[in-house]
């Protein structure tokens, strides 16, 4: 996750013409490959870098003072308060007493003593906050979701969660008539 104080790192680095230019890139490629051909060496390498990271430490401090951040700053707030808001999906269903999170893979109860879980990716498709928040929240998404797999292939259906607090799914009666019946050939 991106924070505050590195977007505005960002910010304040890229006013350094040598850190942002593609010749500096092409200068420190074409002297590894000296490197590579035994013309150049790695200390040379090294020693002209740690000059280049202490140019660095010497001038970014003063861009960092002259830089008006503030309409910056008003931006990465109103977008950490956005995502954390996406973060928090509802009251947990199952100890009705703490909050569930949402992390990179699994929505979780934040109490120590509840086991809730509700992993972000079903039937290998990855669900949205909206949909995670819809299960905690109702007890079901409110529409069908489409592009899930089984065994069979892909699928749509309502994800519902059940009375032991896992997941499950609600076909509706429309799709299932709208299925061709296989037959075996045998000879």
């Amino acid at each position: 996750m991106v924070t505050n104080k590195g977007i505005l790192l960002c910010q304040a680095v890229e006013k350094e013409p040598l850190l942002t230019s593609a010749e500096m890139t092409a200068k420190w490629e074409s002297y590894l490959l000296k490197i590579g051909e035994q013309k150049g060496t790695q200390a040379t390498f090294l020693a002209n870098i740690q000059k280049f990271v202490s140019h660095l430490l010497e001038v970014v401090p003063g861009q960092i003072q002259s830089t008006d951040f503030g309409s910056t700053l008003q931006e990465v707030k109103a977008a950490s308060e956005k995502q954390e808001a996406t973060r928090h999906l509802g009251v947990c269903p199952k100890c009705r007493e703490q909050e569930v999170l949402l992390y990179q893979n699994v929505a979780a109860c934040t109490s120590e003593a509840c086991d809730f879980k509700l992993w972000t990716t079903i039937a290998k498709k990855k669900l949205t906050a909206t949909q995670l928040k819809e299960i905690i929240q109702n007890g079901r998404t409110s529409q069908s979701v489409r592009g899930l797999k089984g065994q069979k292939g892909s699928f749509e259906a309502t994800i519902v969660l059940k009375e032991d607090f896992t997941t499950g799914f609600e076909f509706s009666e429309k799709k299932k008539t709208n299925y061709k019946k296989r037959t075996r050939r045998t000879t």
